[in-house]
């Protein structure tokens, strides 16, 4: 069945035929057929170049004898012109070796006149073949500019970008940025899999995310990774892939966006609002402190003037300790706030740090505004690390107290709550449904507007008078809350209040042990000799008089090298070191490492303020003695008592890393 062409398409035709009645002939067949044509004649070679040179053709139809020329002749010209119009011999006779011939100088075929009814079927054919030159030549050419594009974007990107093989995970190509980056030369690249640019503990959650089919096999793929250069560095790196056919193989290509940097910063800015929320804290604590000496110098004046009352004197000595216990709750809450230190990472009920925390927070809202704490009365368990935890609740605080200056109510409230699919993208937050425990800060102040709330989460974005903060409070709340697998939502009115719900996921874990306090025991006495090592004299003095009124020998040394002399020289060798850990000098690890080198068979207490040093358990061989300051004297006549009545045949020991 014959296809004709498009209706309305008008063919632009030259005959080169010297006969007119065969031109006419071929016309009508083509007419007939049902072409649209406006077809030019030429007689010979002059008339044949002067139509080609003056317009284009969409079909060429020409007779192989003529008076000048012959049709082999007009294919070559025609083509060594570079004209690709089709070409068709209409002609006579014509030998199978001619025929042959001419096809292969260009022609598209040849109809022979005697059976003129082919021509409309090889006409068509031919069109149709060139339009399909045409268009596998335009995406030939599409493709070589797609390719020239890919290449200039692929090599001018700044990033690091390469293409890998999913299947064995080889290097296929590597830009410019990634050789400059990681050190490697193209060549060392292309003979690396990309588990090479990766330290080796990194490596087992690269395998996992491949058997998990989401390295490099999913679209719009986005994670955070650390690869090691070629000098051994290791680096941050956010990893986006997308997976694509290269030369014929299943691969992925992947940016790589170095934010070691960045990390960095994020750090030093997250650490720099902590002691920004410390300073703003700072006036309250000072408040507390000093009606806390107050009490203390007041009843110590009391009691200078009641010697001879037992009954006042008891009273006044409850009122000290009750005043210096809370003192000590303060000066912990103030330090685990402010310490500088890698993730503490447990199992903790919000319920309990919550109200804990909240303890110290009505000195820093102001006595305008009311504190009001709700918790579940359901487990909030949480896998986190408390100072951060603490520091979210300071940072939203410290925003709802400046978004109330004419006072207001501020709830701090805990939840534990089934989130379906449909709530998290009802609230405009992409998120996975599950179990969550809920800490929310409300606020009665001036509440903020759409654009505020769009912007507030950016760093050093802020709506305060300059110098009033760094803009760095929300940012932080974030950062911290996104770290920990969590959500934020806030709600937000002009003239009514805010509310921020941070949503964690819950731990479906025990709880972790609170460390337990020292029980003290009243009657720890003995008889052994104790080695005191304390640069504060005032305590020094203290802990001398208060072991040696237990009955125990006691040699005191004011630091590290003093207490060592002693050791050297002493005829009673110390059956225990009572040791501070931060000194000058040489620290209490360095000292017991030598002094127990020295004396074999000598037990170790540990003491310290420092509390960095609290949270890390792992720097400490067990068993360990430790006790944290403050502490009583009793509880520490206690653990050195359970010291020395130890097992071990050599004393604890520790990295010999003073800090």
């Amino acid at each position: 069945m014959q296809t004709l062409p498009q209706s309305g398409t008008i063919l632009r035709v030259l005959l080169l035929e010297d006969n007119p009645r065969d031109a006419d002939l071929s016309k009508r067949k083509l007419s007939d057929a049902g072409f649209q044509f406006k077809a030019d004649t030429a007689g010979n070679s002059r008339e044949f170049k002067e139509f080609i040179e003056r317009q284009s053709y969409d079909l060429i139809l020409g007779d192989y004898r003529l008076p000048d020329w012959n049709g082999l002749e007009a294919v070559r010209w025609l083509r060594s012109s570079g004209i690709l119009t089709p070409f068709l011999l209409v002609t006579g006779t014509l030998g199978d070796e001619r025929a042959i011939e001419c096809i292969k100088a260009g022609a598209d075929d040849y109809v022979l006149k005697e059976n003129l009814d082919r021509l409309p079927v090889a006409v068509q054919r031919a069109l149709a073949e060139q339009q399909l030159r045409l268009e596998r030549d335009w995406a030939e050419r599409e493709l070589r500019e797609s390719e020239n594009q890919y290449r200039l974007l692929f090599n001018a990107n700044p990033h690091p970008m390469w293409v890998f093989d999913n299947e064995t995970l080889r290097f296929l190509a590597v830009n410019n940025a990634a050789v400059h980056h990681y050190g490697y030369s193209v060549g060392e690249f292309l003979s690396m899999t990309v588990k090479d640019v990766r330290p080796p503990e990194e490596v087992p959650r690269l395998l996992q995310r491949i058997n998990e089919g989401t390295f490099g096999s999913v679209e719009h793929y986005h994670e955070l990774w650390k690869h090691r250069t070629r000098d051994g560095a290791v680096i941050d790196v956010e990893v986006s892939s997308e997976p694509i056919m290269f030369r014929g193989v299943s691969a992925a290509l992947v940016l790589a966006h170095d934010v070691t940097e960045h990390r960095k910063l994020e750090q030093q800015f997250r650490y720099a609002q902590k002691m920004e929320a410390i300073g703003r804290l700072a006036g309250g604590v000072a408040h507390d402190f000093n009606n806390l000496l107050m009490v203390i110098g007041s009843h110590i004046q009391l009691l200078r003037e009641h010697l001879q009352e037992p009954d006042r004197v008891d009273r006044y000595i409850k009122q000290i300790t009750s005043a210096i216990d809370r003192a000590t709750l303060l000066t912990k809450q103030l330090l685990a706030f402010g310490r500088k230190q890698i993730q503490d990472l447990r199992v903790l009920d919000l319920n309990s740090i919550v109200p804990e925390f909240c303890k110290m927070l009505p000195g820093l809202v102001g006595a305008d505004i009311e504190l009001v704490v709700r918790t579940s009365p359901r487990e909030c368990l949480v896998y986190t690390d408390k100072a951060q935890i603490e520091q979210v609740i300071m940072n939203l605080v410290v925003n709802a107290r400046d978004a109330m200056p004419k006072g207001g109510t501020l709830t701090v409230e805990t939840d534990r709550t089934n989130l379906g699919g449909e709530y998290f993208p009802s609230h405009g937050v992409s998120a996975k449904p599950g179990h969550y425990a809920m800490l929310a800060i409300t606020d009665t102040g001036m509440g903020m507007d759409s654009n505020t709330q769009s912007q507030m989460f950016e760093p050093f974005f802020t709506t305060k008078e300059p110098g009033k903060g760094t803009g760095l409070g929300l940012s932080t709340v974030y950062g911290i809350v996104k770290q920990g697998g969590g959500y934020v939502w806030v709600y937000s009115e002009i003239g009514i209040g805010t509310t921020f719900k941070i949503y964690l996921p819950y731990a479906e874990a025990p709880l972790d042990a609170e460390p337990q306090p020292l029980n003290e025991e009243p009657e720890a006495k003995g008889h052994e000799t104790i080695l005191l090592v304390e640069d504060e004299a005032g305590l020094r003095s203290a802990i001398c008089e208060f072991l040696e009124s237990r009955g125990y020998r006691v040699l005191t040394a004011a630091n590290a090298a003093e207490a060592l002399r002693l050791a050297a020289t002493c005829s009673e060798a110390a059956d225990l070191l009572l040791t501070d850990l931060v000194m000058p000098g040489i620290g209490g690890l360095e000292l017991a490492a030598k002094l127990t080198e020295l004396v074999p068979g000598t037990k170790v207490v540990y003491m310290s303020g420092y509390t960095e040093l609290t949270v890390r358990p792992e720097a400490f061989e067990k068993p360990r003695f430790y006790i944290q300051k403050p502490f009583s004297l009793s509880g520490l006549a206690a653990i050195a008592r359970r010291a020395l009545d130890s097992d071990e045949k050599r004393p604890p020991t520790l990295s010999t890393h003073s800090r």
